[in-house]
């Protein structure tokens, strides 16, 4: 890692709110997608997409429009 050309932003990394009956999630930018599993899948909530590695920030996923398994049926992680 170049420290000169990387921005971390995994300091606000909060759930703010989340819907149980819409699955509407609310986090701050730097919530991981590890965090998310470790909170959710335990609840059987699961993203339709997911990228090869759990150590990426959602934010990242939605700004990179990740694409990962799944994703020729379901589409990407992007903003909606």
């Amino acid at each position: 890692m170049n420290p000169a050309l990387s921005l971390m932003g995994d300091a606000r990394n909060r759930i703010t709110s989340f819907d149980d009956k819409t699955g509407v999630l609310v986090t701050e930018a730097g919530v991981t997608l590890e965090d998310f599993l470790k909170m959710f899948l335990p609840r059987g909530w699961f993203p339709p997409v997911t990228p090869e590695t759990k150590f990426v920030t959602l934010a990242g996923l939605m700004t990179a429009d990740a694409q990962g398994k799944k994703h020729h049926g379901h589409g990407s992680l992007g903003i909606t």
